[in-house]
């Protein structure tokens, strides 16, 4: 454990002085994360929703550890009442994303680390593979960009959960648990449940399949990309696609990259494709409420 972290922090090539944030929930991973980067210029932004009896425990927690180690410590409350209608899931994370810019701009940096670790990698694996949708990457992404926040995951690559936990118990340091982890009410969580039945030499062989496949993942994208920029030349032709044979991955990238929050499904994928492909030439097709393909003259439009 303490040769991975001491690679870890090889890895990093942040100069100390650089500000970075942290996504700090008070849990064992993130103080894991902020105790082993305690040498660097931390900024602690917490988000505290006041869901659960132990939110403002939490809170003191990440306080606590930013006034020990003379670190900035940032909080955004929010009621629960405030975010009782919609989906709390996608709400709370616009809200989380929009705190992060907010302090990034405060403090000078456009750097997020967050504490995914390899766990998280497999339950978001396993969700999408479950859903049948075609998704970008399997998993999480080592590093990402939102507008301008560069968000990192240090820990994604080197640890599972039950290690970062094991760690923290040892050297008595505290964290908080999130007892909602463990309740079956979210497909996460059933998936997080079933992953601790599983050994960690299986879960590593699963976790290596799905970076297999986002290797190979990667070197078709280069190649839909130029697919993708003829067809373009083409004014999107629907012949053109008549002629392909990666169909689905062309007719995927088109819609990731001029829709937004549009989920596709490999049934959805096919029906899209029997549009493009039908006989008549001027149509439309629904993505979304609100939200339409359209034909025009045999060629794609996105609006009319």
């Amino acid at each position: 454990m303490t040769n991975r972290i001491l690679e870890l922090l090889k890895n990093l090539n942040i100069d100390k002085k650089t500000p970075i944030l942290i996504g700090n929930s008070g849990g064992p991973d993130s103080m894991f994360l902020s105790y082993i980067l305690k040498d660097y210029n931390l900024i602690l932004v917490h988000v505290n929703y006041h869901k659960r009896k132990t939110s403002d425990y939490d809170q003191s927690l990440v306080y606590e550890f930013a006034k020990k180690f003379n670190k900035h410590f940032e909080v955004l409350e929010i009621k629960h009442s405030e975010k009782q209608s919609g989906n709390f899931q996608a709400i709370a994370r616009e809200e989380r994303y929009d705190f992060y810019k907010q302090m990034a701009k405060k403090y000078n940096t456009n750097i997020l680390f967050l504490a995914h670790h390899k766990d998280d990698f497999l339950e978001t694996a396993i969700m999408q593979e479950n859903s049948k949708r075609m998704p970008e990457y399997w998993g999480i992404k080592k590093e990402n960009q939102i507008d301008n926040l560069l968000i990192y995951r240090p820990l994604l690559d080197y640890f599972w959960k039950d290690e970062i936990k094991n760690y923290m118990l040892e050297n008595n340091y505290e964290f908080a648990i999130d007892y909602t982890n463990d309740l079956p009410e979210y497909t996460r969580n059933k998936i997080r449940l079933e992953l601790k039945k599983i050994s960690v030499d299986k879960k590593q062989l699963l976790l290596d399949e799905y970076n297999t496949k986002n290797v190979e993942k990667l070197k078709q994208t280069k190649e839909i990309k130029e697919l993708y920029d003829n067809w373009k030349n083409q004014d999107f032709d629907c012949d053109f696609l008549k002629k392909q044979v990666l169909k689905k991955e062309l007719v995927f990238y088109l819609i990731h990259n001029n829709f937004k929050n549009i989920k596709l499904s490999k049934n959805k994928l096919e029906n899209i494709i029997l549009f493009l492909e039908s006989k008549n030439r001027t149509s439309k097709y629904k993505l979304a409420d609100d939200i339409f393909l359209y034909k025009q003259k045999n060629m794609i439009k996105y609006s009319i």
